[in-house]
């Protein structure tokens, strides 16, 4: 019995462990500050892009 609660133990563990980075993903995708800096991002992509089809 003393094996299979470790087992149990780690088992139980592993999943609270990949839940943990999860949430905290979740909550860092929901807070604002993460977008903008995406945006600028996007906005830096879509320039290049904007000046190679003018050139041509």
């Amino acid at each position: 019995p003393l094996r299979q609660r470790q087992l149990l133990q780690k088992r139980q563990q592993q999943p609270r462990r990949q839940q943990r980075p999860q949430r905290k993903q979740r909550q860092l995708l929901q807070k604002p500050q993460q977008q903008p800096p995406r945006q600028r991002q996007l906005q830096q992509k879509r320039q290049p892009r904007l000046r190679r089809q003018q050139r041509p």
